[in-house]
């Protein structure tokens, strides 16, 4: 849900979740100053500039009560909205003050991880058989930046990415250049996404 929201190309539909988590460049942030940069956005294109700023706000609202949610809300209607708080993304540091967590992500399972690393390898290289480690960590609309990864993070993953994927990455490193190959060019990602709920989970969703 969270790399739907906050990492796929095109952004229309979540255009606060991806710019927060990929060009927002505030690594501790209030609500205003996230909305004042989004006003800022909706300036510079024509399609937008006619967006409301409070429609804004209660984006940015929206979009912080699903990370982080409400003290004191207990079982009410209102902490059902904090869907991704579990994720650990973002923590409250002040009574106004928020803060995005970068670092290994323990909760984010190795087949989501190569589910979002085929996605925007497709929207970003879709030609190239290779693509670069710094891309995969620091380009907008990576996994790196979706999942606020530090680079030790990505590295730990990709160096075992052959097994995660099943063999459809590689792990290159020669000559200090380090990339990831893709072998297989018919990747069906809805497996790789399925390593990640074991068909046990599954039925129990169920």
């Amino acid at each position: 849900m969270h790399w739907i929201l906050a990492g796929r190309v095109p952004i229309l539909r979540s255009t606060t979740w991806f710019y927060a988590f990929h060009n927002f460049s505030l690594p501790t942030f209030d609500r205003e100053s996230l909305v004042t940069e989004l006003r800022d956005l909706c300036d510079r294109f024509s399609h937008w500039n006619k967006t409301s700023p409070v429609t804004i706000k209660r984006d940015v609202d929206c979009f912080i009560r699903s990370y982080v949610g409400q003290p004191g809300q207990g079982n009410s209607e209102d902490s059902r909205e904090a869907v991704l708080v579990d994720l650990g993304l973002i923590r409250q540091v002040s009574t106004t003050q928020f803060q995005f967590n970068q670092g290994p992500k323990h909760s984010l399972p190795d087949g989501v991880f190569a589910f979002a690393l085929y996605e925007f390898w497709k929207s970003f290289a879709p030609d190239q058989n290779t693509l670069a480690i710094n891309s995969i960590i620091y380009e907008p609309g990576s996994p790196g930046r979706a999942f606020k990864l530090d680079e030790y993070s990505v590295n730990e993953r990709l160096t075992r990415i052959d097994e995660i994927s099943q063999g459809s990455f590689a792990w290159t490193d020669s000559a200090g250049i380090r990339n990831i190959s893709r072998l297989n060019q018919k990747i069906d990602k809805w497996e790789l996404l399925r390593t990640a709920y074991p068909d046990q989970t599954i039925q129990q969703a169920a």
